[in-house]
């Protein structure tokens, strides 16, 4: 939460200090570029974060662990093709074996 408060009032403090410097070089167009920045994040938003209406908090954690656990499992689908350890525990235990 702490880093979304930080990332909101840096954003804000950028914006205030920039936009009359880019009101004065641009004109009447200024407001083109947060248009813009609107229909990209739009576009964005519309096909990469997935739908959240109706489900609980601990359903979209499951969700993103999930997603992140998928990842996790190709790379020690991996490890297991090169037969290497594929966890921090398997690593310890190679080393005891020897």
């Amino acid at each position: 939460m702490a880093v979304a408060g930080f990332s909101n009032w840096t954003a804000n403090f950028i914006i205030g200090m920039c936009f009359p410097s880019v009101a004065d070089a641009t004109g009447p167009y200024v407001f083109l570029i947060f248009a813009a920045l609107l229909i990209f994040f739009l576009i964005f938003t519309f096909f990469l974060v997935p739908e959240t209406r109706g489900k609980t908090f601990d359903q979209i954690a499951a969700n993103f662990q999930q997603r992140s656990s998928g990842m996790m499992d190709m790379d020690l689908d991996l490890d297991m093709d090169l037969d290497k350890p594929s966890t921090e525990l398997d690593y310890l235990g190679e080393e005891s074996n020897h």
